[in-house]
């Protein structure tokens, strides 16, 4: 009886101990982080930019959220694991991260991408006022005041240019820094110090973008108000379409940046009256030295004109960075709206009238195959269709050049044979020997590394280059490969209708055969006669 009694109290002391460690255990289960919980952790094979706020970390207010003196940019997504479009979302923030940090490597200004947990991290999402998932804010550089960015349209390019609010000034001056000492025929393009063409002086990039900020501010405050008064609804409406351009096709590190910001954020006023256009202009002076266009653009002419080139050029790169950095294909600039924006400027703001003529008439017949070669949508767009629009005006400013030559020599100011044809053709032959096939023919994947070259603030490295200098190869392969399956598809052709054709005389002489054997052994008779 004693023994039993304590195999009883063994028991119960047993099972209170079980109970005990199964309470502590969990316990601690509940205290372990559900990883689940996160989709921005780095994982084996991963490469990407988001820093992702754990509980492990300890941190229940982190410095990106509540330090007034964080020094950096930032973007922050808050999210919930278990919604549908957050993980959605996933795979284009990560992309976003990557994309921000390229640029971040490039203007030298750090942009940080951040995520948080809505659900492990309640108390710093309520403090935030995140009321839906996902929510995306943007934090400027020494502030906790976070804008609300649409998660759907958001754009590398937007973050660094609207958002930030970049100028020359807060980049320490990059348009000057990057590659200002080197010239447009001196980009490494196997010239190997070739003879310069003296018909085209050599033009830095800081002078290039120079020259472009001239114009454009002369332009603003010449051409765009040509009477009193508010400016007219078609003027009014070009000119918000060009300004909302520049804006996205401009390099965000170049000095016409700030304007055009302020000229959109003032557009109502500014298109009111001349008088408040050029109090938008006053605030912001072209860099020194103001008014003197470089030698190149002061060469055949007046600055102005060569200079708006240069704008125009500069735009049309911009096209292809701008569409190859953005996440969506609704965010893409289709080519063919831009060219109908950049006629619609020549037409109303451009005032040598027989430039503007010219330019016009050769738009509206759709030269240089301009109606089949520029994509009307930017639906899985790919880099080789956008290239076509700086390609276009590439071949655009060559004919206008080769016009103006015609009539310089009609007007004795030159001679024929003071230059010929491809003196004026750009680029010059001996400063892009890849670029030129033959007469009248060109490499398009060269000439546009060229046109980038020129009028895009990056070096040789960029990644566009790339991709086109790997399709290229592609692209001949590709042409190659349609040949041969022409000419398997006209082989195969020639010998299925040749083997039907064999087939049916075959079973021609079959059939043929057959009914001779039967009217021969009378079979059909005999069928006949046994019938009763």
């Amino acid at each position: 009886m004693r023994l039993s009694l304590w195999l009883v109290i063994l028991g119960q002391v047993l099972i209170c101990l079980s109970f005990c460690a199964y309470s502590t255990s969990g316990k601690d289960k509940d205290d372990d982080e559900d990883l689940s919980q996160y989709f921005y952790l780095q994982s084996e094979g991963e490469n990407h930019h988001v820093i992702e706020q754990t509980k492990s970390s300890g941190d229940s207010k982190p410095d990106f959220l509540y330090s007034p003196s964080y020094p950096n940019g930032r973007i922050v997504t808050f999210y919930a694991h278990w919604c549908p479009h957050c993980k959605d979302f996933q795979p284009k923030y990560k992309e976003l991260s990557n994309k921000i940090w390229e640029m971040s490597t490039k203007l030298h200004v750090l942009v940080e991408t951040f995520a948080v947990s809505c659900v492990p991290h309640r108390k710093i999402c309520r403090e935030n006022k995140i009321q839906g998932y996902p929510t995306i804010l943007f934090y400027p550089p020494n502030s906790i005041n976070g804008t609300k960015v649409k998660y759907w349209d958001i754009h590398p390019h937007e973050i660094f240019n609207e958002l930030m609010g970049v100028s020359a000034t807060d980049l320490g001056d990059k348009v000057e820094d990057i590659d200002s000492s080197s010239s447009i025929s001196d980009h490494k393009h196997d010239n190997n110090n070739l003879k310069q063409n003296p018909y085209f002086l050599s033009r830095s990039r800081h002078e290039t973008f120079h020259d472009a900020h001239l114009s454009f501010d002369f332009a603003m405050k010449t051409a765009i108000y040509v009477s009193t008064g508010p400016l007219p609804e078609k003027p009014k409406a070009t000119l918000k379409k060009f300004l909302g351009l520049m804006r996205k096709t401009v390099p965000v590190a170049s000095t016409l940046q700030p304007v055009i910001r302020d000229l959109l954020h003032e557009f109502d006023s500014v298109t009111a009256s001349s008088k408040n256009l050029n109090t938008i202009m006053a605030n912001h002076p072209p860099p020194r030295p103001i008014n003197k266009w470089s030698p190149a653009s002061l060469q055949h002419g007046t600055g102005y004109t060569a200079g708006l080139w240069e704008l125009f050029h500069v735009m049309s790169v911009g096209l292809v960075q701008w569409n190859h950095m953005a996440m969506e294909d609704d965010q893409k600039i289709i080519p063919a709206e831009m060219a109908d924006i950049l006629r619609d400027y020549v037409e109303h703001f451009f005032q040598c009238e027989v430039c503007r003529l010219n330019f016009l008439t050769e738009f509206d017949a759709c030269s240089y195959d301009r109606c089949n070669r520029l994509v009307t949508s930017a639906r899985r767009g790919t880099l080789q269709q956008f290239i076509q629009y700086p390609l276009w005006l590439f071949e655009t400013h060559n004919a206008v050049n080769t016009r103006l030559r015609k009539e310089r020599i009609d007007l004795n100011i030159e001679t024929e044979d003071s230059t010929n044809e491809e003196d004026i053709l750009w680029p010059p032959i001996n400063s892009c020997r890849k670029c030129w096939i033959s007469k009248g023919r060109w490499n398009e994947v060269e000439v546009y590394k060229y046109l980038q070259q020129s009028y895009w603030l990056e070096d040789d490295h960029s990644e566009v280059l790339k991709i086109l200098s790997n399709s290229e190869i592609g692209m001949i392969k590709y042409e190659s490969s349609i040949v041969d399956t022409l000419e398997d598809v006209v082989e195969r052709s020639y010998l299925f209708h040749t083997g039907s054709l064999c087939c049916v005389i075959l079973l021609m002489l079959i059939l043929w055969y057959r009914k001779r054997q039967y009217d021969r052994r009378g079979i059909h008779k005999k069928i006949e006669v046994d019938i009763p």
